[in-house]
């Protein structure tokens, strides 16, 4: 009887809503459907998928250190010594001594005060974007900024504007119009992930100082690559010492699973308090110790993409139709799409 009471069940609103969504259906029928595809093996140059080996070019891991076995073997004590969770929060009874020797450490490899360990990259954004600031207050944000620092601005009572990506002119032109002594928290991608290019610090900063701002720069894809050592976009200019916040994660060039905060100056007690927030650490402070010991970073990257060129190049003519058709599908898909703002057809 209680079967056949679920059967009877009138679909709800939101199936109904998306009930003729068949896109991805559309799509895997083509063979072309990039999406959540298994991977039976460790990350590199190539992994296998589908009982074959294939080439990766979207991956993140930057220094191809996600096998290396040194790293393998401290998560393995970690697990051993720990156990496999904190059994609660990092603000309650989940820090662990781990944890603090690790912030210690990053905080002297980034050349910083005092760090603050998250779970994850999209964690800090989101954590930390909705405490810093408040009422009254600025964010203000490069249009092209990843989306977890777009969800952190949207969950802070501060007044949020954007500039044009990269245009300095129309960030001080935003800059000009706000009161002197306003909070203005200027937040930028240091690697646009999209893009790929550096957000201009030497020019964000020379702003700063001439409109009474902060600035907190995401590292997620600077962390490993540049600077000195990996340490990031900022080291590359040579102006850590500038930048108030930095965030950075250990998903990419770290090769495992966690982020982190940077603070300027001692580490600001409302975002211990208040930011809510988890941490992992295991053997990302080995991690710290093979980027060390790994002194050019830089080589470590290219020699881990010459590697996927290589390997590219024998394969992909053979895979030029398929790719060719998806390119034919999502074109034909985006004729249908409109601007939101202006109502204008995508093509």
């Amino acid at each position: 009887m209680g079967s056949q009471t679920y059967t009877n069940i009138k679909m709800g609103q939101l199936q109904e809503k998306y009930k003729s969504y068949r896109l991805p259906q559309k799509y895997m029928a083509e063979g072309v459907y990039p999406y959540f595809r298994e991977i039976t093996s460790k990350q590199g140059t190539e992994v296998e998928m589908g009982g074959h080996k294939v080439l990766m070019f979207g991956s993140n891991a930057y220094t191809g250190l996600t096998g290396d076995q040194r790293i393998i073997d401290a998560a393995k004590a970690a697990l051993d010594k720990y156990g496999s969770g904190c059994a609660g929060s990092r603000f309650l009874n989940g820090t662990l001594d781990l944890h603090v020797q690790l912030e210690k450490e990053l905080a002297e490899y980034i050349g910083k005060d005092e760090t603050l360990c998250f779970s994850t990259g999209f964690f800090v954004n989101s954590g930390v974007l909705a405490v810093v600031v408040g009422r009254g207050d600025y964010i203000i944000c490069d249009d092209r900024d990843h989306a977890s620092i777009v969800d952190g601005r949207r969950l802070s009572f501060a007044t949020q504007l954007h500039y044009k990506h990269n245009d300095m002119e129309d960030l001080e032109r935003v800059l000009k119009n706000l009161p002197h002594e306003a909070v203005k928290l200027i937040v930028v991608d240091g690697v646009f992930s999209m893009e790929g290019d550096l957000a201009n610090l030497p020019k964000i900063v020379e702003l700063k100082h001439k409109y009474n701002c902060s600035i907190m720069v995401d590292e997620a894809h600077g962390l490993g690559v540049f600077g000195k050592q990996g340490r990031g976009v900022c080291d590359h200019f040579g102006l850590t010492d500038e930048i108030d916040l930095i965030m950075g994660t250990f998903s990419k060039s770290m090769e495992t699973y966690e982020s982190v905060l940077r603070c300027a100056s001692r580490r600001n007690n409302r975002i211990d308090e208040h930011a809510i927030f988890e941490s992992l650490g295991c053997c990302i402070e080995s991690l710290v110790n093979v980027v060390n010991i790994e002194r050019n970073n830089r080589t470590l990257c290219l020699a881990n993409f010459k590697t996927l060129l290589l390997e590219a190049a024998q394969c992909i003519i053979g895979h030029l139709p398929k790719f060719l058709n998806a390119l034919w599908l999502l074109l034909d898909d985006m004729k249908s799409l409109k601007c939101s703002s202006c109502g204008s057809r995508s093509i």
